[in-house]
């Protein structure tokens, strides 16, 4: 019986106008563009957009509530700074783009993106998906679904670089749910078929889902990788590229995934100088200390009077080797775009620079997620440290020996509330109790606790500086324990060294982002997979159905089952709803992690004559929509 699809159309009234608009539209392009034009370097602008560019206009990329939203003009430079390129937020998120997108940081209506437009099976099995016509990667090549094609059959299901399909891509988003079909309908259309419903799919093609709805996902230029790819380019060919890494011939694939670059590499990847996108800029320079961008002469958005987007020219940004370097460099004048690393308590500073900087120092907007978050990893191999920090009256005394509200006073002035997923009461009395309760009741000559069976126990924190107070909120979270009996140390080392730990399971206990906000559907960042890894052995096992890693205890068991549970429901529903409620309750009685804070305003330097910055909401909803900021003149 086949089933009647169900049409997802484009936002309302927006949609129809748009297509008409569209249609009858004339095209302008930045004066750096019209010289190559009349060089003939370019295409006329109409050949190097889409027929149906998506039109940007108030409420189309940020919610219409949180920014007054006007017609750009052309030129510019943005100019940003980072201790290390892997943490340059200002420039990766600048860069992303989805198949499906809402307003940033909201769950719906869901509209089209690269994708123009989109439906669904009644029985959230089959998703059919259409390209926009004629829309081209960053070098002018057609985008079509030979692009999908080459992804899915080439990448996803060669073995050698997906030796597991990602979740993402299963059935239910079940870890051993049968894998997705692919198929091609035309030159831009496609459809992907599951076996079974998995209604939380579209929440994976849109920008909810930041890292795994990125285009990169189920999308990549095959006319580019090709020439990396031994299916495509006999390993004869491909042999000075794999000289030039130190790579055999056995090692095409390593080859492949040096060069092929997902969005959270882009552009903080050397080999992202000449690689083909869909963002509103490309990198053109890559150094030890500098990342330059420019905009992409292809790009598929214009703006409501067609003026093809981005309007701002250039995207800068520099290294410093010390991030106390960077309150220098802003003072003098060097930064005029930054999020995230800008203190709450050097905001008083900034603003009376501000002048002599020429920056302004914005306090409107508040983190799209909970800045930081504590960690234990609960599958770390020691055996004292299995038995204390998997008994839940530790966890238990952990969360309320967490001065949160110090916290969000000393760092953020002030301005943030707690996490309204967890119980998050200060009461380091009650907390020394059921430590007491749960065996460590005995002390050593300093007074530290021992665990329960005796044998001495410490809370080794490890973090890198993922944001300017990280290393002072670590100091905090070891005086509160410290404080109720329990000995804590803590250790600063680069992201790279903490990659490979959390990666090897060889953390006891970390910092890291939460994006809490988004939770529970979009974001899946609460399991035992997630941030640091926290259960990676548990992960192993659901994994592999009991082959590898560690069985999980019934509470984690729990999460799983709450988590394809939302794998199978819309957003909004009835059902979804009743879903949401036991994901309370179970957050609200396990404590698996410990978010500080919630909602903390971000203090951001921006240009002072910046256009199309939003006054309210998430930061997040600013920093993903970079192409339609402008320098007013």
């Amino acid at each position: 019986m086949i089933r009647k699809l169900v049409v997802v159309l484009l936002t309302g009234v927006m949609c129809l106008i748009g297509v008409t608009s569209v249609l009858a539209m004339t095209y302008s392009e930045a004066p750096m563009l019209r010289t190559m034009v009349a060089a003939g370097e370019l295409p006329p602008v109409e050949e190097r957009l889409p027929e149906k560019p998506l039109v940007v206009g108030p409420g189309t990329l940020v919610n219409e509530k949180d920014l007054d939203w006007e017609v750009g003009q052309y030129g510019g430079v943005l100019r940003s700074v980072t201790p290390d390129k892997n943490l340059d937020w200002n420039l990766r998120d600048a860069c992303i783009e989805y198949f499906l997108f809402t307003p940033s940081s909201y769950l719906s209506p869901l509209s089209g993106g690269i994708a123009e437009d989109f439906s669904v099976s009644e029985d959230n099995m089959v998703f059919t998906l259409h390209l926009r016509k004629g829309l081209k990667w960053s070098d002018g090549t057609p985008v079509t679904t030979e692009d999908v094609r080459f992804t899915y059959q080439d990448v996803l299901l060669n073995k050698e670089l997906t030796p597991i399909m990602p979740a993402n891509f299963r059935a239910g988003g079940d870890p051993e749910g049968e894998p997705m079909k692919l198929e091609i309908i035309d030159t831009y259309t496609f459809k992907i078929i599951f076996n079974k419903p998995y209604a939380r799919f579209l929440v994976h093609l849109g920008m909810e889902n930041l890292w795994n709805g990125v285009y990169q996902s189920m999308l990549m230029p095959s006319h580019y990788l090709k020439q990396f790819h031994i299916k495509y380019t006999p390993v004869e060919k491909l042999q000075p590229h794999l000289k030039k890494y130190g790579m055999s011939k056995e090692e095409w694939w390593r080859l492949f995934q040096t060069k092929e670059i997902m969005a959270w590499e882009f552009p903080c990847n050397r080999e992202a100088v000449g690689y083909p996108t869909l963002g509103p800029w490309l990198v053109t320079e890559y150094s030890l200390d500098r990342v330059v961008m420019e905009r992409n002469p292809y790009y598929w958005k214009v703006d409501i009077e067609g003026n093809q987007l981005p309007y701002v020219d250039r995207y800068e940004t520099s290294v410093v080797a010390d991030p106390r370097n960077i309150p220098m460099k802003i003072i003098a004048g060097e930064v005029n775009l930054l999020r995230d690393l800008v203190e709450h308590e050097k905001v008083p500073l900034y603003r009376e620079q501000e002048k002599k900087g020429g920056y302004r120092v914005d306090l409107n907007l508040v983190y799209h997620n909970a800045p930081i978050a504590l960690f234990i990893n609960y599958n770390y191999s020691d055996p004292t440290w299995y038995q204390v920090v998997n008994d839940y009256h530790f966890r238990q005394a952990v969360n309320m020996a967490i001065n949160r509200q110090e916290i969000i006073d000393i760092l953020f002035l002030g301005m943030g509330i707690t996490s309204p997923w967890f119980p998050s009461e200060y009461n380091p009395q009650k907390a020394e109790h059921l430590l007491d309760e749960m065996g460590m009741d005995k002390r050593d000559a300093q007074g530290n606790r021992l665990a329960p069976n005796g044998e001495s126990f410490e809370f080794f924190i490890e973090y890198y500086e993922g944001g300017p107070y990280w290393g002072r909120i670590v100091e905090l979270l070891i005086r509160n324990l410290r404080e109720v009996g329990i000995k804590s140390t803590m250790k600063r080392i680069g992201v790279s060294l903490w990659t490979e730990k959390v990666n090897a399971s060889q953390l006891q206990a970390s910092v890291d982002w939460l994006d809490d906000v988004r939770w529970p559907y979009p974001n899946q960042d609460y399991m035992p997979n997630t941030r640091i890894q926290w259960g990676r052995k548990w992960h192993q096992w659901y994994l592999t159905s009991g082959e590898e890693g560690l069985e999980s205890p019934e509470w984690i068991k729990e999460l799983y089952e709450i988590d394809n549970q939302f794998n199978n429901v819309q957003f909004g529903t009835e059902r979804y709803k009743e879903v949401e409620k036991v994901f309370v309750e179970w957050m609200w009685k396990n404590i698996p992690m410990f978010p500080v804070a919630r909602d903390v305003v971000s203090p951001v330097i921006v240009p002072p004559n910046l256009g199309n910055l939003a006054h309210s909401g998430f930061a997040s909803a600013t920093w993903f929509s970079a192409e339609q900021f402008f320098l007013k003149k």
